[in-house]
């Protein structure tokens, strides 16, 4: 797992989010940054090697996880000791290929045994929605094989550690769920969380909605059409 800062002016509070698949820095690049606060990103989960002392000195720490990045983060959080806020999801849940809980696992096996440039195009078509174009001018520096590499990982710790893939009690603050969501559905992301009493957020939203990242980066409310 690669663990850049994105914004970094030696601040006491840091936004820490957990990015999707496919994910670089250039994607988060311009957002807005609540004033006191610094902001890294994790991405690439090629390995699940997460640094935890790139946060000492931080009193504050809020993390954010996305799409692919909430089962990393509910994945690794369980191996420390923290006293971090409960995390807030967006576009995801622990189960990242499931039927009912996550994306169907047809869908995850044909886009990865069939990943190429117009796979790709497809796929980010489907994520973005009516954002393509901002996604597009935020274009994430990824090649195709490491992109296949990374969603052949994901696979591969899926299956040898599923079973641990829990979701704790305290862990979560909420989840927001886009109702466009052509991804993660909708009615799977509240399935997950409908279990744990995580209360969901429907937003209106694609999987990629820059205008949601950058109401959490202000520390503010997603805008929503409904809390279930």
């Amino acid at each position: 797992m690669k663990q850049v800062f994105i914004k970094k002016d030696n601040n006491t509070s840091v936004f820490l989010l957990f990015g999707g698949w496919g994910t670089s820095p250039e994607l988060f690049a311009g957002y807005e940054i609540k004033h006191g606060y610094d902001f890294m990103l994790c991405y690439d989960y090629r390995d699940l090697d997460f640094d935890v002392s790139l946060l000492d000195g931080y009193d504050n720490v809020v993390p954010l996880a996305w799409s692919m990045g909430v089962w990393a983060y509910s994945y690794i959080i369980g191996k420390f000791d923290t006293d971090w806020k409960p995390c807030t999801a967006i576009g995801g849940t622990p189960f990242p290929i499931d039927d009912t809980k996550g994306i169907p696992e047809a869908v995850f096996r044909g886009t990865l045994d069939g990943m190429s440039v117009p796979v790709l195009h497809k796929f980010r078509r489907r994520m973005c929605g009516r954002e393509l174009e901002h996604f597009m001018s935020h274009l994430p520096q990824r090649n195709i094989v490491d992109l296949k590499e990374e969603l052949a990982a994901i696979e591969s710790f899926v299956r040898i550690y599923g079973d641990g893939m829990k979701v704790c009690p305290g862990l979560w603050e909420k989840a927001v769920a886009g109702d466009a969501d052509l991804i993660f559905p909708v009615a799977n992301q509240v399935n997950a969380w409908k279990e744990t009493g995580v209360p969901v957020v429907i937003a209106d939203a694609a999987h990629y909605s820059s205008g949601i990242f950058q109401q959490l980066l202000l520390g503010k409310e997603v805008n929503k059409s409904n809390v279930v």
